[in-house]
């Protein structure tokens, strides 16, 4: 064998088995990046790719390099971090990078690297190319494929109005019963008075043709990639309904109302994800597709006999998992949280990557895939939408019923997780924004109707008859960044009555699987519950409503908030702390309260009983009031129009949760400092709570039942 080969395997064979690591090899590490870099200096081939990715992108320019650090945690993931000194560590700056290779056997020679290995490298960092539209096609075949549970995406019923987009004129098209697959499109409208919108006076005239140089960039870039698609239809909201139709119901009454069978029943949804507004567009801008291409590393190329040619990226964004709002604003909007859920295919314009989701699992063109059990969002999608495919009964199939990871929800093995999956679906919903206040019910109404139908229950102004009493017993987070609201668009003891910019929560046994028992009290009635809607949608807008409690009841003063302390419920001699009662927002910053405080009326409505097994969510058994946990309902007496109190109905003045441990001592909760004498007394002081509480419970459970309308 001549030199020049004995050459070249030599060097084979240090590049297929280089030195050892000098870097620790646990399964997680992190190191500044000078010592990756003498590392990479003694012949690591994995330290050596790194060190020369992060020296690779500009945004790393601008930090202090030596003291880079940088995380591996094996074996999927490598972070890069700025030097931690500069600033507080929870504010580091942190990226990911990713790794790219169309050779397996060159991927095996870094086994510290996590390598993307779908045969192309990376994102093309433009979305309108024809490799893009080759990856949609490729994830909506296997989907209709292999995907029970997302359906066959079979010919459907058009809606009532859909834009014909088969010819060279965009025309609004009248469905008439007919039916063919047809998109929609999922976009933030951004400033209302830029929107394209069907109206009264140009109806006609869009059935006819819809004039090209009106159509906005979003619009214009949904209709190509629906005809690339091989789609004649798409259905946009501001064209496909009258806006300023007066009629009694109204066109957007009538056609909000079927938002659930529109998205439910679309071949696929296309989402403008990154974009604020129509004038943007959904394809990939210019600046995006420099930030999206990946770097080719030459040190691989300089290493690899046989010119192995591997890339880096910086990882950018996916929107459904762990998707930044301030980046995707899609994600911030309330009425496309039910778009998202209600779709069986979306198709998500990321900016700078097309990304894929469905029923059943998560794409992105960068490589990264995901299956149901651990996306953020498919499992909320089986839970409402898996009605005509599931095998199992009405309290089955868990994987029918698996709720969201990214609403907090586990996979509980018990019915119970139906109300749960519920109220954590109304924090994350309640977060989001409204243009306009009065769409809190119908922007949810599409889910809503699903699960009624999934699960056979009625539905009162976003709670279930058949969890009342507990879905009752919501109260609100004060974010004072946010705007506050006049408008009240349903009854007092609805969550959506609350300024819908305040997110609104549970207490965190009823968003919980274990750790209780949840028990109504024994005598707690709902003996009448009315809803009347302003048009035929009984899940839509509210024109008003009322329900009748009876239970039992004491009076109570909640005083005023006074700084660190808060709100203060006091009840027959006991006062119980900011933590136990939560006033509802709209009774903040209100002349309501007199010198005294707020006078309510305290309805101890459930029981908990805390336990350290598995257990039932909730009970349909009631229980006594002993010294366990209450929590309760705080009602007032409705003030009239001339500003006395209408001794006839009340209005729901906020939650508290009572126990032992939210009694307070006066000396204590006034915030004075305590010597060493008074801190030996904290065991005494907590026994005088647990007192204190067991008497006030006492005369809680003796008070007399009264029957409150409240509205």
């Amino acid at each position: 064998m001549d030199q020049s080969a004995l050459a070249l395997l030599r060097h084979f064979d240090l590049w297929r088995h280089p030195p050892p690591c000098p870097l620790p090899q646990q399964p997680d590490f992190l190191r500044k990046l000078s010592a990756l870099k003498a590392s990479a200096d003694a012949g690591c081939h994995n330290c050596q790719t790194v060190h020369e990715a992060v020296l690779s992108f500009p945004c790393f320019a601008c930090l202090p390099m030596h003291d880079v650090l940088v995380w591996f945690l094996f074996p999927t993931k490598l972070y890069v971090f700025e030097p931690m000194h500069a600033v507080e560590a929870a504010k580091a700056r942190h990226w990911e990078l990713d790794f790219f290779t169309a050779d397996e056997y060159s991927a095996s020679c870094y086994p510290k690297l996590e390598f993307r290995l779908d045969g192309h490298l990376g994102p093309y960092g433009d979305t309108s190319s024809n490799q893009s539209l080759q990856h949609a096609l490729n994830w909506i075949r296997e989907c209709r494929r292999s995907h029970r549970s997302c359906g066959q995406g079979s010919v459907q019923r058009l809606p009532t109005r859909v834009l014909d987009v088969s010819g060279s004129v965009v025309r609004l098209f009248h469905g008439n019963g007919e039916s063919a697959r047809y998109a929609c499109l999922s976009h933030c409208w951004g400033d209302q008075q830029f929107i394209l919108r069907t109206t009264t006076a140009n109806l006609d005239e869009f059935c006819e043709h819809i004039p090209t140089h009106l159509i906005p960039k979003t619009f214009s870039d949904a209709i190509s990639f629906t005809r690339s698609l091989g789609l004649h239809y798409l259905w946009v909201d501001s064209l496909c309904i009258i806006q300023d139709d007066q009629s009694i119901p109204s066109d957007w009454q009538k056609e909000s109302a079927k938002m659930a069978s529109v998205y439910r029943n679309a071949y696929v949804t296309i989402a403008a994800a990154s974009e604020a507004g129509p004038s943007a567009g959904c394809f990939t801008t210019t600046e995006e597709k420099s930030q999206a291409r990946p770097y080719v590393l030459q040190s691989a190329k300089a290493i690899s006999p046989i010119g192995t040619t591997l890339y880096a990226r910086l990882q950018r964004p996916h929107v459904a998992i762990g998707g930044d709002r301030s980046r995707f604003p899609i994600l911030q909007r309330a009425w496309i949280f039910q778009e998202r859920l209600l779709s069986p295919r979306i198709l998500y314009f990321g900016g700078d990557e097309l990304q894929w989701q469905c029923r059943e699992a998560y794409h992105c063109e960068c490589g990264k895939s995901v299956t149901g059990d651990q996306d953020k969002l498919i499992f909320a999608r089986q839970t409402i939408e898996r009605t005509s495919h599931s095998d199992s009964k009405e309290t089955g199939c868990l994987h029918d019923l698996a709720p969201s990871n990214e609403l907090g929800l586990s996979l509980p093995s018990l019915d119970h997780s139906f109300p749960i999956a519920w109220r954590k679906l109304l924090v994350h919903y309640t977060k989001l924004h409204l243009t306009y206040e009065s769409d809190v019910l119908p922007a949810l109404s599409g889910i809503a109707k699903t699960w009624s139908r999934k699960h056979g229950d009625q539905y009162y102004a976003g709670l279930w008859k058949s969890t009342l009493v507990h879905d009752l017993l919501w109260y609100t987070v004060l974010d004072t960044s946010r705007r506050a609201s006049r408008e009240r668009c349903a009854p007092s003891w609805s969550w959506a009555s609350v300024d819908f910019t305040w997110p609104c929560t549970y207490e965190h046994r009823n968003l919980s699987d274990r750790n209780q028992d949840s028990y109504v009290v024994k005598d707690v009635k709902i003996t009448e519950m009315v809803c009347k809607p302003v048009g035929a949608d009984a899940f839509g807008q509210l024109r008003s409503g009322y329900l009748k409690l009876s239970c039992r009841a004491i009076v109570g003063m909640v005083h005023p908030p006074d700084g660190a302390k808060g709100n203060r419920l006091h009840s027959h001699s006991v006062t119980f702390h900011k933590e136990g009662c939560m006033l509802d927002v709209r009774h903040h910053n209100t002349t309501r309260w007199t010198e005294n405080g707020l006078s309510v009326y305290v309805l101890p409505l459930v029981v908990k009983h805390i336990s350290k097994r598995w257990t039932s969510i909730e009970s349909s058994t009631t229980a006594e009031i002993d010294d366990n946990p209450l929590e309760c309902l705080l009602v007032r007496q409705q003030p009239s129009d001339e500003g006395d109190a209408d001794q006839g109905t009340y209005e729901r003045s906020g939650y508290a949760y009572l126990s032992a441990s939210t009694v307070v001592n006066d000396a204590r909760f006034n915030g004075t400092t305590q010597s060493d004498e008074e801190d030996e007394t904290d065991e005494e002081e907590d026994e005088g709570s647990v007192e204190a509480y067991h008497e006030f419970a006492r005369k809680v459970a003796e008070a007399p039942i009264r029957t409150f309308t409240i509205v």
